[in-house]
């Protein structure tokens, strides 16, 4: 599962590569330079979805959804779990 962090850890990787600075980042993508850095630090309990997408996109990355691996819980393994702990 690709989490927050490896996902700042990647957007950082491609500012880089871009040669950009946060602020230059943070001005391409349309949120603020804060923004950028919290989320680039891991800082940022909920940096917005849409931020994410715009600072993705401004460094020429994707979100891509994907099936879940097995081995995670369905609705019904959720339920079932929550009758037996009544």
């Amino acid at each position: 599962m690709t989490d927050i962090i490896e996902i700042a850890e990647q957007i950082r990787a491609a500012r880089k590569q871009r040669k950009m600075t946060q602020a230059q980042l943070a001005d391409v993508a349309g949120v603020s330079r804060r923004s950028v850095i919290e989320l680039e630090a891991g800082r940022s309990p909920d940096p917005g979805f849409i931020s994410v997408i715009r600072i993705l996109r401004a460094v020429g990355l994707d979100l891509r959804i994907t099936q879940a691996t097995s081995g995670r819980p369905t609705y019904e393994d959720l339920l079932a779990e929550k009758e037996l702990e009544r």
